[in-house]
């Protein structure tokens, strides 16, 4: 992220392998520490632009921050959360807690800490059991307690609310992001037209006729 204009500038085009295009034009910024909104009908590219801004998608063409694909990164540490949540399924929530510590190198003993996050995220009564076995809900506390620890400077959220079929479920899930601290961070978070808000967004991207369209939110309405 340029530290001059605080803010990612976006200018890309991006199809899928002998298929048309799916952003035929794209550009908008993503400016630092402001939520974001993308939104668009199923199947527009939601959850590839969040691809393409993890760098896990280097097949588009044009520039992100005045660099290729190839070349592109933040600048900043950057997580990615999909709606379906990565984890290790044959090992327990402990262990898949445990792993973040280990990529990020922190020094041992790190015990307590990971007791902490269990906690943070009430996850005491599946601690030891392994994350296959868990519902939907508990694999997205674990998989969020991972990001906590990472604590990146940049979210991507793809949609983690499709397997909410309640208002309760929705309030549960909104409940567990919070704790990541969103406030103090750059956030682009993909919602589908169901699900009502319970933060404050700063712009939305909505993703319509193979364009990105980026527009300031005045209040906390969308």
């Amino acid at each position: 992220m340029k530290k001059e204009d605080n803010n990612l500038k976006v200018n890309l085009s991006f199809g899928h392998y002998k298929q048309e295009l799916l952003f035929g034009l794209a550009s908008f910024s993503v400016y630092k520490n402001k939520k974001h909104l993308v939104v668009g009908e199923p199947s527009c590219g939601k959850t590839t632009l969040l691809e393409i801004l993890a760098g896990l998608n280097r097949n588009w063409q044009g520039e992100i921050g005045g660099k290729s694909p190839k070349d592109f990164n933040w600048g900043a540490s950057v997580t990615f959360l999909p709606s379906s949540p990565v984890l290790f399924g044959g090992k327990n929530v402990y262990k898949n807690i445990e792993y973040a510590f280990k990529v990020l190198k922190i020094k041992k003993p790190y015990s307590d800490k990971i007791e902490e996050v269990i906690k943070l995220f009430n996850l005491e009564e599946n601690a030891k059991i392994k994350t296959k076995k868990l519902d939907y809900f508990n694999k997205l506390k674990t998989s969020l307690a991972r990001s906590y620890i990472k604590n990146a400077d940049v979210l991507l959220i793809d949609d983690l609310f499709k397997n909410a079929t309640t208002q309760e479920e929705q309030n549960n899930i909104w409940a567990e992001l919070k704790k990541l601290n969103l406030e103090n961070k750059t956030v682009v978070m993909v919602l589908n037209k169901e699900i009502k808000p319970q933060m404050h967004f700063d712009y939305s991207l909505k993703i319509e006729n193979k364009k990105i369209i980026e527009e300031k939110i005045k209040n906390d309405a969308v």
